[in-house]
């Protein structure tokens, strides 16, 4: 916010630090000894601004709070509290002026500014605008303080645009177009910004060619200019990454690799850049986390960083404390990105240490019941993504799903849905999500950059399953943007006839039919006589070895040698062996008794006479 800046070192302070701390300490003297003193007061105050000593400026206003009214250094006051980022107590100055604007035009137009600044950080585009429209319009503002404003106008733009608050197409024409004048490099930078939102990257390019060669006629200086094109230079590897042209943006930003940069944000901005490019293939994510120094760099730039960069470096953060199992803290109250919190929610403490894929199912299934219960779109949308890497896919649309109805209509959450039913196969599902979305937009007048591409991603994807409602909603593109090439194609694709395409005889007149005929004969011989090879498997056998033996001269061959076993003299049948009865269980044991009793009835013999055939026999078995 550079003319604010200017203001105050317009108030009768030298432009040179030592200059702002004499007064600062002159002034002091005074103010000690004359509490009110509100020349004095004033002078210390500003000293202070211009020395970058907030805290310090805040310091003094409450020690001589008693000694001046309150609408006194208003201006002074709410510009320490907007550096210091104190939103509460800023808002509480500008409720005093509420409705008062073009009174303050005339007293007070700094403080105008300061407040059209104040809701560009807080993401209040509209209201930013209009009040920037409102400074610029009126005569009250010098040369060099209107182009600051013209800068500043185009800012709030070019981020409402990228935050879609600002991309009805039928405004894209006022967005993207300014008077032809000299236009400083900061104010060709924002257009390219500008640009860039609408989706015209070769125009934001040239643009940014434009501002950095502006950049070096101007800054003579050598530090100067550095610190002026340095920013010129990443924005273009930005876009280079984006559009897919990776190796150009590595290039872009090797470049200033080893540049030592002065200014703390455009080495934040940098570091970011250069780690999102190079997708820690080089750098642990530790590592990555101290090279961006988050989350103290985000505090320290606080005041400088607007409400897009703020969410996308606590996204970057967030990435960076899953990968390495840290906490997520909980962003700003400033900062009202709803994907932080819904990443705070996520994260289990008692999560013990898994590998990366066990961890996100995991997280998945977490992430599934908080946004089953919560019906959050950003809590929806994470876990949906998260269920999609764990290949949970019925989860992801079972999440979208549970919405409520009007957040379905949003884009992000229709386009994954439908993305989610193609993978699934499912006509019918895709089907009823169209005939959701074409009666919402059916009627509608106005539409944004987004649901613009939305509508025509159904009129694409759907056109075989609803022919008709499908031309009926490409010709309602046209009708709201006229320029789009692909909706131009398609309806011009429809109105092709037999007649209007061109001859066989043209297409085929630059073929030579022998040529043909021998490519194809020779592609048919070689597939025929290509054979699967098969391996042949040798068995190799070990081969026998008979046993050495030595005769012993002084033994005597065995006569019986040429007699089978059970015929030689010597031959002694081995004995069967028999289970005891003491290890037998009883069915084994009366098994035993039975044989042995059956085998003894064969070997009775009588022992002696007797009379009355008394005479008893006796069982004997082998001894």
């Amino acid at each position: 916010m550079s003319s604010l800046t200017d203001l105050f070192k317009e108030l009768s302070v030298h432009t040179v630090n030592s200059d702002h701390q004499s007064a600062f300490e002159t002034s002091y003297e005074i103010l000690k000894t004359s509490p009110h003193n509100l020349k004095a007061l004033r002078l210390t105050i500003v000293s202070l601004i211009n020395l970058e000593k907030y805290e310090q400026a805040l310091k003094v206003f409450n020690q001589f709070k008693a000694s001046i009214d309150s609408d006194e250094l208003c201006l002074e006051r709410a510009y320490v509290y907007y550096k210091l980022g104190k939103d509460l107590e800023l808002s509480e100055i500008f409720k005093t002026f509420q409705g008062k604007e073009q009174e303050l035009l005339v007293e007070n137009p700094g403080l105008v500014h300061l407040k059209a600044q104040t809701l560009y950080r807080s993401g209040q585009y509209q209201e930013a605008l209009e009040l920037y429209q409102l400074l610029i319009s009126s005569n009250a503002a010098g040369e060099d303080e209107l182009s600051d404003l013209k800068v500043n106008e185009r800012a709030v733009i070019s981020d409402a645009l990228t935050a879609g608050k600002f991309d009805k197409i039928g405004q894209q024409q006022q967005f993207s177009e300014l008077e032809n004048e000299f236009m400083s490099y900061d104010l060709i930078f924002n257009e390219s910004l500008i640009s860039l939102a609408l989706g015209d990257s070769e125009k934001s390019l040239q643009l940014l060619d434009r501002a950095q060669q502006l950049s070096e006629e101007v800054n003579v200086d050598e530090e100067d200019r550095l610190s002026e094109t340095v920013p010129i230079i990443i924005q273009k590897a930005y876009i280079r990454h984006i559009t897919g042209d990776t190796t150009e943006a590595q290039q872009i930003l090797e470049q200033l690799q080893h540049l030592q940069l002065s200014d703390k944000l455009t080495q934040l901005i940098f570091n970011n850049n250069w780690i999102s490019l190079h997708d820690n293939k080089d750098t642990s994510a530790r590592l990555s986390l101290r090279e961006l120094q988050l989350p103290n760099s985000m505090q320290k730039l606080h005041a400088r960083l607007s409400q897009i960069q703020q969410a996308t470096l606590w996204r970057n953060y967030s990435k960076i404390c899953i990968q390495i199992g840290k906490n997520i803290p909980k962003p700003s109250k400033s900062n009202t990105d709803l994907t932080i919190d819904a990443l705070s929610q996520l994260q289990n403490n008692t999560q013990v240490q898994l590998d990366q894929q066990q961890y996100i199912i995991a997280q998945a299934k977490l992430s599934t019941k908080k946004a089953l219960k919560t019906r959050n779109v950003a809590l929806a949308l994470i876990s949906a993504q998260l269920n999609i890497s764990a290949s949970r896919f019925d989860a992801a649309v079972a999440v979208l799903e549970n919405l409520e109805t009007q957040d379905k209509f949003q884009p992000i959450v229709a386009s994954t849905l439908l993305s989610l039913y193609e993978h699934q196969g499912s006509d019918k599902k895709k089907v009823e999500l169209f005939d959701l979305i074409f009666g919402k937009f059916e009627d509608s007048i106005e539409l944004t950059q987004s649901e613009f591409e939305l509508l025509k991603l159904f009129a694409l994807k759907l056109a075989t399953l609803e022919p008709t409602r499908t031309q009926t909603l490409l010709h309602k593109l046209q009708h709201v943007n006229s320029s789009d090439e692909i909706v131009q194609f398609v309806l011009s694709s429809d109105q092709i006839t037999a007649d209007s395409l061109p001859s066989i005889a043209s297409l085929t007149a630059h073929l030579d039919l022998a040529e043909l005929e021998t490519q194809a004969f020779h592609q048919i011989t070689n597939e025929a006589t290509k054979t699967a090879s098969k391996t042949a498997y040798k068995v190799h056998k070990r081969p026998r070895t008979r046993k050495s033996f030595t005769v012993d001269p002084s033994k005597t061959l065995d006569a019986e040698r040429w007699l089978p076993m059970k015929d030689r003299s010597y031959y002694k049948p081995k004995k069967s062996k028999k289970k005891g009865t003491s290890t037998a269980t009883q069915g084994g044991s009366a098994d035993n008794t039975t044989e042995v009793s059956t085998a003894s009835a064969s070997v009775v013999r009588s022992t002696g006479s007797g009379s009355g055939g008394k005479n008893k026999s006796k069982k004997k078995g082998k001894k």
